[in-house]
Parts: structure tokens; sequence; C-alpha cells
């Protein structure tokens, strides 16, 4: 086969690489097959595969973008993800995703992303899988478009690193936007960064947040929580759905959603992160049935009121994007 690129959502084999810059197995010239003929059979199937890459999908449209007959904008969106020893790996590697498939799918300004550690080079994360950081803190005082705080079991670790904390707080001055996923919201509060703000973290900790950190309006139940120019996500998978929330900020949602069919995402996920916890589950329930009470004192709330309750509400999403939940 020759060489592989990708042009328009399709997978092609460059017409020179197949005919002439790479050696073909089928000619009889090749040295595997001098003073033999090809059989039939395998020219065909050869040929068939060849027919079949350039109908392969493996990413997202590049578009076209349009600048009134104007060059594409040289300019970046410099995107540095915060790591350190024994992050979630997920909270660094999924946000990259979805920028790297953004970036595929045609933003303007591309997306260049940098991963940052304390000290530099190869850290451990939570999982034991290794992850090179591009640079060190004391390397990077570049201006940023987007900073994002990882979480994950070394934020305890994080929290007691007060260069750590020193850096986050100089590096949030010079970006357009600061952001974290999952327990990297606790970096950025001890930074001081969120006083005053609404916030969300991984659902586990969002007690502990609003006890260390009453300054903090910590939303248990928002898979992610923008206020002014930080947001802040939940744990782990939200940081994607994050990304994509800053994807289609930037760019628009029909690229947003191009991103979300390839990574195989929910363009918005349906409900808050209650979901998925049981404690904050049953405080929702308890909310919404306060509210009937509320507003129907005499309707009666003993089983068959419950069960009545929730057949009207049946296959209806009662997060804060549903217009028909009770609250």
């Amino acid at each position: 086969g020759g060489s592989i690129g990708r042009s328009d959502r399709r997978l092609v084999i460059n017409q020179s690489d197949r005919e002439g810059c790479r050696p073909n197995p089928n000619r009889h010239d090749h040295p595997s097959t001098r003073g033999t003929v090809a059989h039939p059979a395998v020219a065909d199937a050869t040929r068939g595969v060849a027919g079949n890459v350039k109908h392969w999908s493996l990413l997202p449209p590049r578009r076209q973008a349009h600048h009134g007959g104007m060059a594409r904008p040289s300019a970046q969106r410099h995107v540095v993800i915060v790591a350190y020893p024994d992050v979630q790996s997920l909270d660094v590697t999924g946000p990259l995703e979805v920028f790297a498939a953004a970036n595929a799918a045609g933003a303007t300004p591309a997306y260049a992303t940098t991963v940052v550690s304390p000290a530099g080079g190869t850290l451990r994360t939570s999982s034991g899988l290794g992850l090179v950081a591009d640079r060190s803190i004391a390397d990077h005082h570049d201006p940023i478009d987007t900073l994002l705080v990882a979480g994950g079991d070394g934020t305890v670790g994080a929290l007691a690193d007060a260069e750590l904390l020193r850096w986050v707080r100089e590096a949030a001055g010079r970006s357009r936007r600061v952001t974290s996923v999952c327990s990297g919201a606790f970096v950025l509060a001890a930074a001081g960064l969120l006083d005053g703000r609404r916030a969300t973290t991984h659902w586990s900790v969002c007690d502990l947040m609003a006890a260390l950190h009453p300054a903090v309006e910590v939303d248990a139940d928002r898979i992610y929580v923008r206020d002014g120019h930080v947001w802040t996500s939940a744990g782990v998978t939200a940081g994607m759905d994050l990304a994509l929330a800053l994807v289609e900020d930037d760019n628009d949602s029909a690229l947003a959603l191009e991103v979300a069919r390839h990574l195989v995402l929910f363009a918005q996920r349906s409900g808050g992160q209650s979901q998925f916890s049981a404690q904050l589950a049953v405080r929702r329930a308890e909310q919404h049935l306060s509210a009937v009470r509320q507003s129907d004192p005499e309707r009666p709330l003993g089983c068959a009121g419950i069960e009545g309750l929730v057949r009207g509400h049946e296959g209806r999403d009662l997060s804060e994007r549903d217009p028909h939940r009770v609250d």
C-alpha cells in the first residue's frame, strides 16, 4: 500500500505512491515477486482493499473556513492543561481528544495544546499510566487562551504544593479563560480563583468543597458550570463535556456536533450528575416533593401520591434543562 492521507473526511491512497514511489508487491519487478506472476485473486483483493480505504471515515470532515477571501488566521488558541503526579488520566486526555477532533473538523483558530506539570517530563497518573508533560510550570510564561486544571487522586498533593498554587494564580491572570475538571476545582479554589463564583466538582466531594471554601457557591448537580470566564466541570468524563462546550463557545454548535459525533459523545448530556450519586438523587427527590407540597398542600404524598407524581413525569428529564420539571 502507499502512503495514506486524509482529505474531506476520507482516507485516500496517494496515486504517486501506489504507482511509483514505493515498491508494489503486485508488480513483476518487485524483489519478492521477480520471476513469478501474482495470483489474480491476490491482485483483485489488493485493488478491492485500496478502493474500500477511500471510503473509510475516521475523522470528522475538515470544514473550509471562510474569511472573506482573506488567508486563514495564523493565530492559535493556546490551551494549557495542568497535570501533576497521580492526576486522573482522563481529565487530561479527554479534553485533549476533544480539542484535537475540533482541529480536524476545522476549528478556527486551531487549538494548540500544552501539558505542563510542576517538574515537567514523565509523571505517573492515578491509573499507573505514564504521561509526558511538554514543559514544567517554571518554563511556561506565554499568554494562555484556556487554562485547564485537571483533577484526580493527586489533588491532595497538588494542594500542598505552594509553588504550583502560586503559578496557577499567576497563569490565570494571563489567561482568557480559566477552567477545571473534577477535583481540579479545589486547586482553583485554593488559588482564590473561585471566591464569589458558582462552581462544581466531582459529586463525591461537592460537600467537602462547600465546607472548605464557603465563599464558593457549589452547584452539586451540574455537569459543568460557567461563571463569567471561569468554567468548572464534574468528574472525569465530564471534562469532555466541558471541552465540547468550550469548542461550541469558540466556534458554533455545528462544529461541536461534528466533534461529538466523531467521539461518540452526547452533544448535551441529559440530566445532571445527581443521576450518578445516590445522595444527590435523594436530595433532588426531596426538593421535588417539597415543591409539590408547597404548590398543592392538599395533594396526598403517601405511596399512592408519590407513585402518581413519578408516573406523571415518567420519561422526562428532571434536570435544569427540562421545562417540565416540577421545580
